[in-house]
């Protein structure tokens, strides 16, 4: 919280107070980030800390899945649907498609794996509106 204070609110800028109290309410007490804590003072803008993150969750999402498939003796061929969900940025395409896109050879597979997996949560959203709920 401290270090975040100096580099990213300049000391805290008149938000220690609240800063201090939502780190502490979220109860996370170490947090990875893909840059040195010093770098995101410097982005600017919007569209450079989205750039930072497409690149940050496309490479460390494909590297997580690609675990998970070596662990379970799979191909990426063999998954259906790949559904992400994150608050730091926006991605058009998604980061699944270009997760599918950097995991699978054959790119038209990538493409209908990402379209499918949208086809599908757009399917059970549908679904969900459909149902009674208590």
């Amino acid at each position: 919280t401290d270090a975040f204070l100096d580099v990213c609110l300049d000391g805290g800028s008149g938000h220690e107070a609240l800063v201090r109290r939502l780190h502490a309410s979220a109860l996370v007490e170490h947090r990875n980030l893909v840059l040195p804590l010093e770098q995101y003072a410097k982005l600017d803008t919007f569209a450079a800390a989205n750039d930072v993150y497409l690149d940050a969750a496309t490479e460390l999402g494909a590297q997580a899945v690609a675990t998970a498939l070596a662990d379970a003796g799979l191909n990426a061929q063999d998954v259906d649907v790949l559904i992400s969900t994150s608050v730091t940025g926006v991605a058009v395409p998604s980061i699944e498609a270009r997760i599918a896109q950097r995991l699978v050879e054959d790119h038209h597979i990538a493409l209908r794996l990402a379209q499918a997996a949208h086809q599908r949560l757009a399917g059970i959203i549908l679904c969900d509106r459909q149902l009674p709920h208590d």
